[in-house]
């Protein structure tokens, strides 16, 4: 290894020192390269070998007189058969020594008589490995050895590849190998690649020439007779062959795929073959295919197209000649498109300015194209043809702007078949590839620059008209597909969305102004509705600060009080619904002063709906919640008290979850983005603001007395209105939100809210009745307060969040429930203490669960034994099965842990395996089961046949999924016998 090294230094650093060596460093490198077999001295032997072409590069030089001596050295190790040891320091792999190899193969075309020869050789292997790296290793030395060095070997490359990619004379039972064709694909390419070379260099002669030659290699394909047996075989000539009819399609279909992928790498490779293919190739197979010739292409070609347009006698043959012949022609289209968008991306937007005649074929033939795609789709002779057609039409329209084949005109039509088709009756599968087409026709027109507001384009052509199908339709069923194209124009198409926007918000007033006139409300407020959920869930989340315009997303808001304001609408709760969400979504995009400036009018509205309906009051106060619970920190919210009682008063009340909850939310937020230090409302602090929601008052109306610490809490002359269960809950439910508030933000008043949802839990005696539904809502606050919610209290609704406040509030909670359930003698009061442990654990990361497991696993094993049953605790119950294998899998905390809980873990997850009201808890505890052989072998080994006992039950488990667990589960305890050594 020393000396190769040596010999590398000489070559690199010193390459003057040793050149007049000549013939004696040659030879000296062959004696230390030859017989070598260390991975390391390899590459060594590799990178010389390089080295030294490159410093001998005179084909008559020292290296080329000792070409086969050298070239016999490095070619022994083709191909590379290397397996590196596990457990070997060097990191080299056996691609790292075949990249190696080729390289050192390609570095000098005076190798090539020793090295085309040996490739082709090893072509004929039955080792499919040696193959693949032969076509990988002679694609490589085409490119690096140029036409002059390959003209003697075309004839043999090219019939070893055409054995490789076209089908054998006669069908065979063997199916080619996919990864072998690619490989003889990419070799195919890069051969017609350099024989094309020096056509390429003269691309700008192309208008004085008339006509761009073929290479030596590309013009042996077209000779060879490839096209002829392709047009004869879509002629369904068949007899000259001897074939039956029975046999025809087979045969077409493999024919026409293998010649259709030739001349597609072929036309690919470079402008100049794409030219001349598409010239000499694409008017033929389109009039074998029954299509119009055009008419300035050349007199032979006409001529030659004109005596191959005989049809057959066989309708069905001919429909399906018409489908595979397309598809040939849809690949060489392909191809073309390929090679465009390669072209562009080399040389971006300079190309505007470089003649693009290799293209001059495919665009004479546009017309014709675009008609064969189209009337692919509208005859529907197959799903196939269909398929093909829109295939088609999406090649021809996604071509870099300044490449592109096509006319204005054309694009124009094309977009406007895709149109018809997205809101025409089509089946689904097609309405998707249709779907998939145009968003990456969008794509390309974004990447390529084509966004000008007059070009022509998805932007210019298709949205106009389907924001006009929006604002036609007459209720939601007729608006649902234009919306879900906008949406995938949008979600890819910044420019695209204040365009859409702003028109949707059009719709929006218009719909208001149908529903003040009572026309058709049902079928008004379902559009709105398809129109709002569109806005709210596939435009607006794309949009940042600087995407959408902010006059359009006021304006946009503008509308949305308007909406509320409707008493028309009122009738549908969906139109609050998800004009509340609209809200949220479009505030949470401003800056904090624009925020400040729609709060404050929603405020306006809100304090003067006071004087309207109750009905109008409800929607403006969700309205105005979902603003709130938006808005930064730093916004600026109006009248602080006034706001924040009538939203107590909301969140508390019997009105619709929808008001209630957003209420609650809104004064979440309010508590939890408050400002430490403000004179703003008179002095109104948070202070002042947690004690009056969270008052004596508010607190005795959703706590029975009889719960109450002490008489003292509570001034026992006031005579409170007797609530509903239903204002408790919601109660309930607006304390926890504002226990969450205040816990992320570190305030101490979330200890009060504890305080209240533990005595509720302790108050729940009965499946049935007022104290089950509190202590149902007790359970779910302790959840509320630790799990992400996505609609408000978080980072992208400017939340405050004070780093490990579900560490600390878990930490906090623990011993009191702990102390709770040993201290309760009621099974009933146990299980709603299990259910708001169940929902704790579910928000506590598991981190905090590992840290505190001694504690904490007793209680997660009590929560899978109490909550087994009720079909109501699946989703505590996964939770809390997910909770479980973060100990069986952590090996540092929670095996140590659950090492002396075996028996009692095994236990409770074969009853789970056999829970029927979830699918997804069965699956989880068999996976918790199968890692419990993890745990130690004395504990674990006899409880197996117990176990293989009860998994026989899941193997019969009428759900895959189940099925295919428990089979892995029943898997590791059958081998868990072998583990003992």
């Amino acid at each position: 290894m020393l000396c190769l090294e040596l010999f590398e230094c000489l070559l690199e650093k010193h390459a003057g020192a040793v050149t007049p060596l000549k013939d004696d460093l040659v030879f000296g490198v062959v004696a230390a390269v030859e017989e070598e077999k260390d991975p390391r001295c390899l590459l060594l032997a590799f990178r010389i070998t390089r080295l030294l072409a490159k410093l001998y590069p005179d084909p008559e030089g020292p290296v080329a007189s000792c070409a086969e001596e050298l070239f016999d050295v490095v070619s022994r190790y083709f191909p590379i058969s290397f397996n590196p040891r596990p457990d070997s320091p060097d990191d080299i792999t056996r691609e790292d020594l075949a990249n190696s190899l080729k390289a050192t193969f390609a570095c000098t075309p005076i190798f090539a008589p020793y090295c085309i020869p040996l490739l082709l050789e090893k072509l004929s292997s039955s080792l499919r490995r040696a193959k693949l790296d032969a076509l990988n290793y002679l694609g490589h030395c085409g490119l690096a050895y140029g036409a002059k060095a390959l003209k003697e070997y075309t004839v043999a490359v090219w019939d070893a590849l055409k054995a490789e990619l076209l089908p054998p004379s006669m069908p065979s039972e063997e199916p080619q190998d996919v990864e072998i064709v690619k490989e003889a694909l990419s070799c195919l390419r890069s051969w017609v690649l350099a024989s094309q070379i020096e056509n390429d260099s003269s691309l700008l002669s192309m208008r004085d020439s008339g006509i761009m030659k073929a290479g030596d290699f590309l013009q042996l394909i077209l000779q060879d007779g490839l096209v002829e047996d392709l047009v004869t075989c879509l002629k369904n000539d068949t007899v000259s062959r001897g074939h039956t009819q029975s046999l025809m399609k087979d045969r077409a279909i493999q024919q026409a795929e293998g010649a259709g992928h030739i001349l597609a790498e072929s036309a690919q490779a470079s402008p100049s073959s794409c030219f001349v293919v598409c010239r000499q190739v694409l008017n033929r197979l389109m009039t074998a295919t029954g299509l119009s010739i055009v008419s300035n292409a050349t007199p032979e070609i006409v001529a030659a197209a004109a005596s191959e347009a005989q049809a057959g006698t066989n309708p069905n043959l001919d429909n399906f000649k018409s489908v595979i012949g397309l598809g040939v022609v849809l690949q060489i289209v392909i191809a073309a498109r390929n090679l465009a968008e390669k072209c562009f991306q080399e040389r971006g937007q300079s190309l505007a300015m470089t003649p693009k005649e290799w293209l001059d074929p495919l665009q004479e033939q546009a017309e014709n194209l675009l008609t064969a795609f189209h009337k692919a789709i509208t005859d529907e002779l197959s799903r196939d043809s269909a398929v093909l057609g829109v295939s088609g039409l999406q090649a021809l329209a996604s071509f870099p702007a300044s490449l592109s084949p096509v006319s204005s005109d054309q694009l124009r039509r094309i977009l406007l078949i895709f149109k018809d088709l997205l809101i025409g009756d089509i089946n689904q599968e097609l309405l998707d590839i249709v779907l998939i087409a145009l968003e990456n026709i969008n794509n390309v027109e974004e990447r390529s620059g084509a966004v000008d507001e007059g070009n022509v384009g998805v932007l210019t052509v298709v949205v106009p008209d389907l924001l006009g199908a929006v604002r036609e339709a007459k209720s939601g069923t007729e608006v649902g597909k234009p919306l879900r194209v906008l949406a995938k124009i949008c979600g890819s198409r910044s420019g695209a969305r204040p365009l859409v926007i702003k028109n949707l918000t059009e719709s929006i007033h218009l719909g208001i102004s149908r529903a003040n006139v009572r026309e058709d409300v049902d079928d008004v407020s379902t559009k709105l509705v398809g129109v709002l959920r569109c806005i709210s869930e596939d435009i607006l989340p794309w949009c940042d600060d600087l995407s959408a315009n902010q006059s359009v997303m006021t304006e946009l808001t503008t509308e949305i009080w308007a909406v509320v304001s409707t008493q028309a609408f009122r009738c549908n709760q969906s139109v609050l619904e998800w004009s509340s969400k609209v809200m949220r979504v479009a505030v949470v995009k401003f800056d904090a002063s624009a925020q400040s400036r729609i709060l404050q009018h929603g405020a306006q509205l809100l304090f003067d709906t006071t004087r309207h309906h109750e009905e109008e009051m409800d929607w403006t106060i969700a309205l105005v919640a979902s603003v709130i619970v938006s808005v930064r920190a730093t916004a600026v919210v109006p009248n602080k008290q006034s706001l924040l009682t009538m939203m107590m008063r909301a969140a508390q009340s019997d009105k619709a979850f929808l008001i209630t909850e957003t209420a609650a939310q809104a004064v979440a937020s309010m508590l939890n983005k408050w400002a430490v230090s403000t004179d703003e409302d008179g002095g109104f602090t948070l202070e002042k603001a947690v004690h009056m929601v969270l008052d004596e008052d508010f607190l005795s109306q959703i706590v029975p007395k009889s719960r109450l610490e002490s008489s003292a809490e509570i001034d026992k002359g006031k005579d409170f209105p007797c609530k509903s269960v239903r204002q408790k809950v919601s109660g309930v439910r607006a304390a926890a939100w504002i226990g969450k508030g205040l816990a992320m933000r570190g305030h101490s008043g979330v200890s009060v809210v504890a305080s209240v949802l533990l005595k509720l839990l302790l108050s729940g005696t009965s499946e049935e009745g007022e104290e089950s539904s509190l202590a149902t809502a007790a359970a779910e606050g302790l959840g509320i307060i630790l799990k992400e919610s996505d609609v408000c209290l978080n980072k992208t609704h400017h939340a405050v969040v004070r780093p490990l406040f579900k560490q600390r509030f878990f930490s906090s909670m623990l011993l009191p429930l702990l102390e709770a359930v040993r201290s309760s003698s009621e099974t009933q009061t146990k299980l709603w203490l299990y259910r708001g442990i169940g929902h704790l654990i579910s928000g506590t990361p598991h981190v905090a669960l590992l840290a505190d497991g001694a504690k904490v696993f007793p209680v997660i094993l009590g929560t899978l034994s109490f909550l087994c049953s009720d079909r109501s605790d699946s989703d505590i119950l996964l939770s809390t099965l997910l909770a479980l294998s973060s100990f069986l899998v952590d090996e540092n905390q929670g095996r140590p842990v659950v090492g002396e809980h075996v028996s009692s873990i095994v236990k409770r997850l074969l009853i789970l395996i056999q829970y029927q009201h979830s699918v997804i808890v069965r699956e989880t505890a068999l996976q918790c089961l199968g890692a419990v052989v993890g745990l130690p072998y004395n504990r674990v080994y006899p409880l197996r046949r117990e176990v293989l006992k009860a998994l026989s039950a899941a193997l019969d488990d009428k759900k895959r999924v189940v099925r295919k667990e428990a089979v892995r589960c029943r898997q590791a305890w059958t081998m868990i016998s072998t583990k003992k050594t």
